[in-house]
Order: structure tokens, then sequence, then C-alpha cells
């Protein structure tokens, strides 16, 4: 029987502490960037917007948003059981990569109307339910391309000398 493998903690907390600020980031982009606000005007905007109890608190949808991310957190954690550190950090990089570029330009597609870009729809808040259920699935996808980036000889444990 072979050792038991030490799951890599760092790879598994990583998706955790990324998941909750994705959305804070479209939106403090957008405050900078779009409205050109400067940096303390836009951190406060977009600190009210996320946790403001004027009824337009965002915890919800940031809760909802974090399950891609426990997904990931889940198969780093597994993986970690099984696979060497370097293949769980392939695995977990290219799944946040998945999870991060959908979710930022899903966000976005929902926030940029209230910032003069493109037109306002009564429905777009909808997409705050759905844009999870896509990210899981370009998580898988990033995990997918992140296995086959670390079975590269490259990346094979102990490929790399020291």
């Amino acid at each position: 029987m072979g050792a038991r493998r030490e799951t890599p903690i760092g790879w598994v907390i990583a998706p955790l502490l990324i998941g909750p600020i994705v959305p804070s980031l479209v939106i403090l982009y957008l405050e900078l960037w779009v409205a050109r606000h400067p940096l303390g005007p836009a951190l406060v905007n977009t600190a009210t917007m996320q946790w403001g109890d004027n009824g337009s608190g965002l915890l919800l949808i940031i809760g909802l948003g974090m399950m891609p991310f426990i997904a990931l957190a889940a198969i780093a954690a597994a993986a970690g059981r099984r696979m060497h550190r370097t293949r769980v950090a392939c695995l977990t990089i290219g799944g946040l990569l998945g999870i991060v570029v959908l979710m930022a330009w899903g966000h976005y597609a929902v926030w940029a109307p209230l910032y003069g870009i493109g037109e306002l729809s009564s429905t777009a808040s909808i997409a705050f339910l759905f844009i999870p259920f896509y990210a899981l699935g370009s998580m898988l996808l990033g995990v997918l391309a992140g296995w086959l980036v670390s079975r590269l000889p490259l990346w094979r444990p102990g490929a790399v000398p020291r």
C-alpha cells in the first residue's frame, strides 16, 4: 500500500477565498473605469451595494455564486488525497479560471446597463440564478484543461530539478 497523501490545504481554501470577491471586483471595475469614480468613493459604493441595508445588499448573490467555488474546493480536496500537489494546483487553477472568467463576464453583463453600457432589462437579474450553474460547467472544463496541462512533462512530479 502506498503512502497516504496529504491534501494541499491551500488549494482547497483558495477557491473559498476568491469566490466571494468576484462580484465585488466586477462592481469595483465598473465604478472605477466606467463611472470614473475615484478609488475611495468607488470602494464605498461597492461596499454599500454589497453589504448595504437599503435592500440592494448582494449577499444572496454572493452566497449562490459560491456554489461552483465550493464544488472546486471539494474536487481539490478529493484530488489532493490521490494526486501530487503539482497536479492539484493545475486542476485548481484551471477550475478557478473557468469559474472566474464566466462569472465575471456574467456579472458584468448584468451590471453594465446600470452604468450606461447597453440596454436595461427588467429580467436581467434572473441571470444571477443561472450564472453559478453555467460556472459549474466552465469549472469542469477548466479542471479538465488543468489536468491536461498537468500531464505535460514539465509539470510531472520530479520533472523540474531542484
